[in-house]
């Protein structure tokens, strides 16, 4: 009998992955690719636009044996350009004369293309794409004239236009500009695909209610360390955890340090610590001029924290998409406090697997209640981790995901099992 061809699918990052990556999103990328790489029904390729630093050496060394790297080199000289791109008025200049170009330059958009006529040169027609991220999404319209025939898929990590529109909706020249361009570019090119997968039931409901048909849109766990434990005896100190080189998380602090940390004196009865590496050192040490603020940098291990922490403040102001950082107290029973923002796409019950709060005085009153009655903490601590394990499985995610790709292929149908 004939061996059946394994399904090719072609994975499109602007992010190198492996396995001691640390943002939540590369680390779902990671997982995902990890297992499409294992399962024996699929021939996996992957193009990055990389640095040839160590850490995509780390990549290309834990993939060879099982994926095909089609990776482009970037040099140094551009690598300038993109770090002074996206650090400076320029990309906002760009994004109102091009929307694509606030999160793929053109650079980066140019060294993509030339990797996917790489591709066709060398004969590999993927079956399957999988753009990674919304960035690559704008890389459709070129890859669809190489490879008309290929499923499309987009991981959507954030609907971006509503991320943007929190972090720039108060921007009356944005708001006029670009906004609106970018909805109406990122709606239109995720209605030419096939699937469409996002992290939580929100921005399910936020794409239908765009008009993209439901049957393209799909459920994907995403991935986060998942510990399942309860906590053990508990200090009276509360956790931020996030990388502190983005703003939304730097923001966050500063919101919650000013707003209820400070004013309420909670230092007198509580430390807050932030944790996670990027934080510029002047800001270091402005937070860690107060009393009872501690800024831990990078650690490996927060769990160690989660033991014994109060709880867990995630106060974000702008942002979009599941927030990895909830997920992962939850699974170790840290009571989290937090905002609409914040508890986006998990539902979760207020006041039961988590307590909610906007405003400075409901932060107050939250830590207040939870320091005075350990057994209402431990209460919700516990109901946040049952929610995990009931609700968040990524192992029946891949299953769920390749199981559509494959049918999919085969039949040019859509089976997707929400």
């Amino acid at each position: 009998m004939k061996e059946r061809r394994k399904t090719r699918i072609l994975f499109i990052s602007k992010h190198v992955v492996h396995d001691k990556v640390a943002m939540a999103g590369n680390q779902l990328f990671n997982y995902y690719l990890t297992r499409f790489c294992s399962d024996s029904a699929f021939d996996v390729g992957y193009l990055i636009v990389h640095k040839n630093d160590s850490s995509y050496q780390q990549m290309h060394e834990k993939f060879r044996d099982d994926a095909q790297d089609f990776s482009i080199f970037l040099p140094k000289i551009l690598r300038l350009f993109t770090y002074a791109y996206y650090n400076s008025f320029l990309r906002l200049l760009f994004s109102c004369l091009r929307p694509d170009w606030y999160y793929l330059d053109p650079v980066y958009a140019w060294y993509h293309r030339r990797g996917l006529r790489k591709i066709k040169a060398a004969g590999w027609e993927p079956d399957v794409v999988v753009f990674e991220w919304t960035e690559m999404l704008f890389l459709l319209p070129y890859y669809t004239r190489l490879f008309p025939s290929s499923y499309r898929i987009a991981t959507e990590h954030d609907v971006c236009f509503v991320k943007l529109g929190r972090q720039y909706g108060k921007n009356k020249i944005l708001k006029l500009l670009f906004l609106p361009a970018f909805r109406r570019r990122e709606l239109s090119l995720i209605d030419r695909l096939n699937l469409v997968l996002v992290l939580s039931a929100d921005d399910k409901t936020r794409l239908k209610d765009s008009g993209i048909h439901p049957d393209k849109i799909m459920l994907l766990s995403p991935y986060y360390s998942r510990r399942n434990q309860s906590q053990l005896s508990v200090k009276p100190e509360v956790v931020f955890f996030g990388a502190m080189n983005r703003a939304e998380n730097q923001e966050a602090v500063d919101w919650f340090v000013n707003k209820v940390f400070l004013p309420f004196n909670l230092s007198s009865q509580l430390r807050f610590v932030i944790m996670g590496a990027g934080l510029p050192s002047k800001k270091k040490e402005d937070l860690e001029r107060h009393r009872n603020i501690i800024c831990t940098g990078f650690v490996e291990k927060p769990e160690e924290y989660f033991e014994t922490a109060l709880c867990m403040v995630v106060p974000l102001l702008f942002g979009g998409g599941i927030k990895i950082k909830v997920l992962e107290a939850m699974s170790c029973g840290v009571p989290v406090l937090t905002n609409q923002i914040g508890i986006e796409g998990i539902g979760a019950n207020p006041g039961i697997d988590y307590l909610h709060c906007e405003s400075p005085e409901d932060y107050r009153d939250g830590l207040i209640s939870l320091l005075e009655d350990r057994d209402l903490a431990r209460h919700i601590g516990e109901k946040g981790r049952k929610l995990m394990e009931n609700r968040f499985s990524y192992e029946n995610s891949y299953l769920d995901y390749r199981g559509n790709i494959l049918h999919s292929v085969g039949t040019g149908q859509t089976l997707i099992n929400n």
